[in-house]
Formats: C-alpha cells, structure tokens, sequence
C-alpha cells in the first residue's frame, strides 16, 4: 500500500533467496530479479515455494522508493505482510566542468555506499539521471539515506566527481 492505505499495483516484489548475487560480494544484495513478482490490483503478490526461516524481501516501483524488509519469519502460519511505499526522496542540482560551465548530457549514478566503494556497482545503484542542455538533473524516489553521486564517467571527466548527498527527510 501506499502511505495513505490505497493498494499499489505493478509493484515487483523479490525475495533474497531467489535474487542474491553468486559472488561473496554481492551474496546478500538483491542484484537480479530473479523469482520476482508483481502486486495485483488489490496490492496483493505470493512468492511461492518459500522455505520456513528467515527472509528478506525488496518492493520496488517506479513512483515510490524502494523498501528493503529484512529478516522476515517464514512459518507455516506467516500472516500476510503489510509493506508501505513511500515516494522517498528527490536529489537535483546542475553539473558543472572545472571552469563553471553547465555540462549538458552528463549521466550520474546515484549509489548507496556499496556501489560507491567499488562493488558491484549495479547491486548498489538507486537509479541515474542525466543532465539537459542546461547541466540540470533531477532524480526521485530515493530512499532516506546517504546517496552517493558520481559521473558515468568519472575518470575521464574534469571538476566534481563525486558527492555525497544525506540526511534525514
């Protein structure tokens, strides 16, 4: 649902079991969507075949920001989870090359600390934008937490590269 109890249909819901990554790096992030499946129009999704333990799920949509919830009990007599989306947080500004001109058609990754610190930088990614003729971005629906920014192209690139954008929303 979304933050005003209405049902959200369309969104992709993974369990972690079904789309960790194989490599020791990426054996606890959600880097396919393997085993996924979509809310109906009642919000309502199944993932079959779960084994009883522990579970993490990930929900993404495109209008809401995306929700991680992790260690979930899996019983013979789990209840249906209620998971609220939210439309999170939006990031824009205007790119610039070391002389202060507006960069036009600069692609920036916006990326959690994993895919920052050189991981598997799909597994760690929140989404990208690129900037218009005028060097401005905009990216939305990002969830509450540090969001680090880099250009696409950041070794061959002159004046910022990176960024750290965070805080409480």
């Amino acid at each position: 649902v979304d933050s005003n109890g209405v049902p959200v249909q369309g969104a992709t819901v993974r369990a972690l079991s079904m789309s960790a990554g194989a490599m020791p790096r990426v054996m606890n992030r959600f880097v396919t969507k393997e085993g996924s499946v979509l809310t109906n129009e009642d919000g309502r999704f199944e993932i079959p075949n779960l084994k009883t333990g522990t579970e993490s799920f990930r929900v993404d949509h495109p209008d809401y920001a995306f929700i991680e919830l992790k260690d979930v009990e899996i019983t013979e007599a789990t209840e249906p989870l209620t998971i609220t989306l939210s439309e999170g947080a939006s990031i824009f500004g205007t790119v610039f090359d070391a002389a202060g001109k507006p960069q036009a058609n600069e692609v920036l990754l916006f990326q959690d600390n994993y895919g920052y610190g050189g991981g598997d930088r799909e597994a760690g990614t929140f989404g990208t934008a690129v900037s218009d003729e005028n060097g401005h971005y905009e990216i939305n629906h990002l969830p509450t937490a540090i969001v680090y920014v880099s250009r696409s192209e950041e070794w061959s690139a002159r004046g910022v590269m990176r960024q750290a954008v965070g805080g409480r929303w």
